[in-house]
C-alpha cells in the first residue's frame, strides 16, 4: 500500500521496483494507491499519529521529533522504528539511459482519472512488464496493445528498457 502522493507513482520508483524483479529479489510488485484525500479519514490513523500527535511538540530538529513517536503511538507495538538514512544515491543519473518514461498516472485538472493500481512482474515477453487499474478493486489489470489502447489481456508496458551496470553514485552521505 503506498500513498497516492505522486512521488510515489514516479518513473524512478517504479524502474527500481522492476530492476529488483529482474535481480529475482521478487516475483511480482503490486503497488495500492488509496484514493484522493484518503488521509483525511479515520482509517489512516498513522497521519494523524504522526502529523497531530507528534507533530504538537515543541522541536528544532529531526533527532527531537522522532523521540516523540513513543508518545505519539499509544500502541508500543504499532509505534514506527525511525531508520537514519546513511548515503543518498543517484537513482535518478543512474536509470536515465536506460527508462522508457511512463505519464498520466495522476489525476489532472483536465482528467480525473488516475491509476491507482500498479503491477511489476515478468510478463510474456520475458521482461518486466507494468499493468495498471484505475481501482484496486477492478478484476483485470490494464495493459497495453496499441498506442493510447487499453486491454486487460494485453502485455504490459516495458518501462525499463535495458539494465545498468554497477551501482548509482552517492550523492551525499548523512
Amino acid at each position: 500500500m503506498a500513498d497516492n502522493y505522486i512521488e510515489n507513482k514516479c518513473n524512478v520508483l517504479i524502474v527500481f521496483l522492476c530492476h529488483l524483479i529482474h535481480w529475482s529479489w521478487f516475483e511480482t510488485i503490486e503497488l495500492l494507491f488509496g484514493p484522493v484525500g484518503h488521509t483525511h479519514n479515520g482509517n489512516d490513523s498513522v497521519h494523524h499519529c504522526h502529523n497531530n500527535i507528534a507533530g504538537d511538540f515543541n522541536m528544532i530538529s529531526l533527532p527531537e521529533f522522532l523521540t516523540t513517536f513513543p508518545v505519539a503511538w499509544t500502541n508500543k507495538d504499532a509505534c514506527p522504528s525511525p531508520v537514519y538514512v546513511e548515503d543518498i544515491y543517484d537513482w535518478t543519473t543512474y536509470y536515465d539511459d536506460h527508462l522508457r518514461p511512463v505519464g498520466g498516472l495522476a489525476a489532472t485538472p483536465k482528467c480525473e482519472l488516475y491509476v491507482r493500481a500498479l503491477k511489476l512482474e515478468i510478463g510474456p515477453s520475458g521482461h518486466v512488464e507494468m499493468k495498471f487499474k484505475g481501482s484496486p478493486a477492478n478484476a483485470e489489470w490494464g495493459g497495453l496493445s496499441e498506442p493510447d489502447d487499453l486491454y486487460p489481456t494485453a502485455e504490459g508496458f516495458i518501462v525499463l528498457k535495458s539494465y545498468p551496470e554497477g551501482t548509482p553514485d552517492i550523492l551525499a552521505r548523512v
